[in-house]
């Protein structure tokens, strides 16, 4: 006799591998880095599939944040503090 047991999964399709988060996230900050004349040392990782959606909406607010905000210690968005992101100058 055979069970059929559901089980939650997230789609892959719905999610990006650490290594192209980390470069999207990365690439976003360096962009502002470059914008506002600060420098800021990537200071997390992260180690597993990340959502899509929560890693383009750090990038997103990573862009669309002022200088003035992004000159600080840490400039992290929450969003990005979400999924285990951090920024540290």
């Amino acid at each position: 006799m055979f069970s059929v047991i559901p089980h939650c999964s997230r789609s892959s399709a719905n999610q990006y591998d650490p290594g192209e988060a980390n470069i999207l996230v990365a690439a976003a900050y360096g962009a502002k880095d470059g914008e506002c004349g600060t420098s800021h040392t990537f200071s997390s990782i992260l180690f597993f599939p990340s959502d899509r959606a929560n890693v383009e909406a750090c990038v997103a607010a990573v862009l669309e944040t002022s200088c003035t905000s992004w000159a600080v210690a840490d400039p992290t968005p929450t969003i990005c503090k979400f999924i285990g992101v951090q920024f540290e100058s």
